[in-house]
């Protein structure tokens, strides 16, 4: 073979254009423009959404969030459930709600990746709609053993796939393309994935119709050929619970027997997890509240009192006979079984999770950052009323301004009726009935007092910076401000942000929106603590969630900060200042207004604050001192 031309010929270019760019140049070489090819060139960079990757860095499929409510509504017009959705990976199910992971393993196939998540959400629906999850002392026992955790959840999902399909006999075409999908065939012990291949002979037979990847079990699987045989042969769910149940302990013992572990289960199939499942809300907070009844021994006191003339004190081998009198044929609490720390479930703590924006990597990382609602730091009532006492000249003459901007005076064009002609549209008028066309009639004008609805959601940087001058100009900003508000009766809120790490993010309540001006309000406004760094994309995209749905017209963010976005990692320079802009962005195509007021003194400060917000959405304070005095006029621009 020859060495390559120079120039190359037309063959030797077309040939190591698709070595190096693949067959994605293949679609753009054919076009016959130049201008054509070099378009269908940047349509990708241009108008594609952003990839998003797992926080790791590895690739994936597609993301929950990308079909969430066309998934949730087709999940419970199937299963005629209510439920809510939220994420989990392995996909997973508390006995009430659907937990799925938030993203499929790659490569990225829309229709695949949608047809995963409908198979994983109806198999874990399933579980709950045909009773499969409710023999607590069996979910017990499945708790402390895996081999049989596994075995009965393979045999449950069995169950489930045919009388899914029996219901709905569409559904079945979707439970057998998925056995063909790869990724949903990825076989895992709890979290981790392990090889197909060279899987025991005696687990194949239990992935029958599951998946296709699997070669024949031969004489070893007969035990477990004859318990799928067995579930497939169960007419009526009484009887397929008593199946299942059985066959898995007797498929334990045979594998224990061959010192085998726990089949893994596939991908599609998520997991059991029996901690969620008897855990008890009430008994647990009746635990936490136990302090509020007085130490121990009162509390020995109280119970003594209650027995009315039952010996206080028994003698400890009487009240053992008496516990296991008692306890009849209950089933073994689940603090008795475990002796490993129970699993939480996803957004138990009411927190939430968002995407941050890698800058070096132009993606979007999946859950990187935690935000969870707090309260804010309370302390002694004085502090709020020397900050009041302090400042009443500038109180009342934040009233005064406040009380003027209660009524919006403007002119309302376009009327069909009103006290005074429109020229413009009078003129347009006449042209169209010399034009031989009907005319609008709306060409009157009116002038209107009156405001329009608006809601304020303020935000004050809780960081470790602001500690001295900066947090004491915060909390009289914030006093001023609340004064101001009060005049309006606009709804608003105030809430801090801090945080240590991107899965600590704590937005601190000072005022939520239905708070009153009571003590506590009060003695939060008066007493902020700072502490933590900055990692603002997170909270902004918190407040863009918590705003996205409230009525009024008109919504306001304000961010009261001291300087750029910093936190300990790679969260600092560009990194953070992009993701911080694009959060700035995501809020307001929610319909937010977002504004700045910045106490960074650094000469640096316009150009990184012009990058997140935009040439006119923030404010620059040369001094600290000057924040009271100023929060009115920014105000009074932003509701304009």
């Amino acid at each position: 073979m020859g060495a390559p031309t120079w120039p190359p010929t037309p063959e030797e270019a077309r040939k190591a254009t698709l070595e190096e760019y693949g067959d994605y140049a293949r679609a753009v070489m054919d076009f016959d423009d130049d201008e054509d090819a070099e378009q269908a060139l940047l349509a990708k960079f241009l108008f594609e959404p952003p990839k998003r990757q797992l926080v790791a860095g590895e690739e994936n499929g597609a993301t929950l969030d990308s079909m969430f409510r066309s998934l949730q509504g087709w999940l419970r017009m199937i299963s005629g459930m209510d439920f809510s959705m939220s994420y989990s990976d392995p996909a997973s199910t508390d006995g009430e709600n659907l937990f799925l992971p938030r993203a499929v393993p790659a490569p990225f196939q829309q229709a695949e990746d949608a047809l995963l998540y409908r198979c994983m959400g109806l198999l874990q629906l399933g579980m709950i709609r045909f009773g499969m999850l409710e023999n607590r002392r069996l979910l017990a026992e499945i708790h402390t053993d895996w081999v049989l955790r596994s075995t009965f959840h393979l045999l449950a999902g069995r169950y489930v796939i045919r009388r899914w399909s029996e219901e709905w006999p569409g559904i079945r075409k979707d439970f057998e393309a998925v056995r063909f999908l790869g990724k949903a065939g990825l076989m895992r012990v709890n979290v981790t994935t392990v090889p197909r291949k060279g899987m025991p002979k005696p687990f194949l037979p239990l992935y029958d119709g599951m998946s296709d990847f699997m070669e024949d079990a031969g004489f070893e699987g007969t035990m477990a050929r004859n318990a799928i045989k067995a579930v497939d042969a169960a007419s009526t769910p009484a009887a397929a619970k008593l199946v299942i149940a059985g066959h898995a302990q007797r498929l334990r013992e045979k594998f224990r027997s061959l010192r085998l572990g726990p089949p893994p289960l596939p991908y599609f199939l998520g997991i059991l997890r029996p901690e969620w499942l008897l855990h008890d809300v009430a008994a647990e907070h009746a635990a936490a509240n136990e302090w509020k009844k007085g130490n121990k021994p009162i509390r020995l006191l109280l119970r003594a009192m209650k027995r009315k003339g039952t010996p206080s004190r028994i003698p400890g081998s009487i009240r053992n006979r008496m516990r296991a009198s008692s306890s009849g044929d209950a089933p073994p609490r689940l603090e008795e079984l475990i002796t490993t720390e129970i699993e939480a479930r996803p957004d138990e703590d009411g927190s939430r999770e968002y995407d941050e924006w890698d800058n070096e990597r132009g993606v979007y990382k999946i859950a990187q950052t935690r935000v969870v609602e707090v309260e804010a730091n309370q302390g002694p009532l004085e502090s709020y009323q020397r900050i009041v006492d302090a400042n009443q000249p500038q109180i009342k003459e934040v009233r005064k301004r406040f009380e003027a901007l209660r009524l919006e005076e403007r002119w309302l064009h376009g009327q069909q009726d009103g006290t005074e002609i429109d020229l413009n549209r009078a003129v347009a008028a006449m042209a169209d009935i010399q034009a031989g066309f009907t005319p609008r009639v709306d060409w009157y004008k009116r002038f209107q007092r009156a405001r329009q609805s608006i809601a304020i959601l303020t935000m004050v940087d809780l960081s470790g910076s602001t500690q001295g001058n900066i947090i004491h100009s915060e909390q009289e900003a914030l006093v001023l401000f609340a004064e101001g508000l009060k005049t309006l009766r606009f709804p608003h809120a105030f809430y801090g942000f801090s945080n240590r790490g991107p899965r600590d993010c704590r937005f601190q309540r000072i005022k939520g929106w239905d708070d009153q001006y009571d003590d506590t309000v009060n003695k939060r406004i008066g007493n902020l603590r700072p502490g933590g760094a900055t990692r603002l994309g997170a909270f902004i995209r918190h407040a863009g969630w918590m705003m996205s749905t409230m009525p009024q017209g008109r919504r306001i963010l304000i961010l009261i900060s001291d300087g750029k976005p910093e936190d300990r990692g790679e969260y600092r320079g560009d990194y953070g200042i992009r993701d911080t802009a694009l959060a700035v962005g995501e809020a307001r195509r929610l319909g937010l207004h977002v504004f700045c007021i910045s106490m960074d003194t650094n000469e640096l400060a316009e150009e990184y604050l012009r990058r997140i917000f935009g040439p006119k959405d923030y404010l620059v304070l040369d001094r600290v001192d000057d924040l009271p005095a100023r929060l009115p006029e920014v105000f009074r621009t932003l509701i304009k």
